[in-house]
């Protein structure tokens, strides 16, 4: 028994969540970044813990913390120049 797309509620539902994902991605790439640098760090304190030395755990768990907050501020919307003039040049084409 096949499915047709008929019978499913929303079709287009499984093509747009991954274009929305890399569209947000693009809206806000300091995010994605903030999260790459807070998993860095946590892998880093981790291997540090693992291997008993203390001051390398310490290090990493330093930069976790700068790097939470840096998705956080990131997150909250920090003024990024890239938006204002892609929302610039969006004005321009619609005059």
């Amino acid at each position: 028994m096949s499915i047709s797309n008929e019978d499913t509620p929303n079709p287009g539902l499984q093509e747009r969540k991954p274009n929305r994902f890399i569209q947000r991605i693009k809206a806000e790439p300091l995010v994605p970044l903030g999260i790459f640098l807070t998993v860095f760090a946590l892998v880093g304190s981790t291997i540090g813990y693992q291997r008993g030395d203390s001051a390398t755990m310490q290090k990493f768990m330093r930069y976790r913390v700068i790097a939470q907050g840096f998705t956080v501020i990131a997150a909250m919307g920090l003024p990024m120049p890239s938006k204002r003039l892609i929302a610039a040049s969006d004005l321009e084409v619609d005059n």
